[in-house]
């Protein structure tokens, strides 16, 4: 877990989280420049960015570049590879650097969401779901929750859905850096996939299988429980295939080169 204990003293790391919030924040600032006087949620806001703001399309990249900006440092320095050539373990070594891929992918999203949480409470917005809110979830899983002013709930079941959804990304990384060589494609690779998969599933017209529609928004909102079993199954599933992925290609290029 060096890698990890390197990401934290990193300012990388938290300026990612400051753009991160800060994205979010600039996607709702025009209905929280008035929320004082119209009763503005903080659920309200969350929606509202990761819907018509950015800050959900650059989260894939944001979440990955403190983990990936020293996973590629490590290759070019080829400190990678000499801790494969002495590692006993090599299996342990690649795990260590998936776990300490998703660590990072916690903290950047928990500490956003944190920080746009506490920003929006000290700008005005309530927890209160307004009718706004009621009107949006009317006829879902949801309204039951929002009509009995339980906004607290619906809102931190988003969180969690944000951060499931922010998951897999990194992995992304990983994986590009065993057929590409360039530090910045590497790097990019997350929201390069992100954008690719959302285009080619809408292109297909398979809507519900477009990761940003895993925030719980769109169709996926009118699903069974609210789309909150799809997104959670959908975003484990991708993080698991992409980590099958990376040890079928450790263990091809283990036969291939030894290492």
């Amino acid at each position: 877990m060096w890698i990890l204990k390197r990401i934290i003293k990193c300012p990388v790391i938290y300026v990612c989280i400051i753009v991160l919030t800060l994205l979010m924040i600039i996607g709702c600032c025009e209905d929280l420049s008035y929320a004082k006087n119209n009763n503005i949620g903080v659920l309200y806001c969350f929606v509202l960015t990761n819907s018509l703001g950015v800050s959900h399309v650059v989260a894939p990249l944001l979440v990955s570049i403190p983990f990936l900006y020293y996973y590629v440092d490590e290759i070019d320095h080829k400190y990678t590879y000499y801790q494969i050539i002495r590692a006993n373990d090599k299996v342990k070594y690649y795990g260590a650097q998936i776990l300490s891929a998703i660590i990072t992918v916690l903290i950047v999203t928990i500490v956003s969401i944190l920080c746009f949480t506490i920003l929006c409470l000290l700008l005005g917005a309530t927890w209160e779901p307004g009718q706004t809110m009621a009107y949006y979830y009317e006829g879902t899983f949801w309204e039951k929750y929002i009509v009995n002013g339980n906004s607290l709930f619906v809102y931190m079941v988003y969180c969690v859905c944000f951060v499931l959804y922010a998951l897999p990304w990194p992995l992304v990384g990983i994986m590009a850096s065993y057929i590409l060589r360039n530090r910045y494609v590497i790097v990019a690779s997350p929201f390069i996939a992100f954008v690719f998969i959302s285009y080619i599933t809408q292109l297909l017209s398979l809507e519900r299988l477009d990761p940003g529609l895993t925030l719980l928004k769109g169709s996926v909102m009118y699903m069974e429980y609210g789309g909150v079993i799809h997104s959670v199954l959908y975003n484990i599933l991708l993080t698991t295939l992409f980590i099958v992925i990376i040890f079928v290609e450790i263990k091809m290029r283990y036969k291939k080169r030894g290492i």
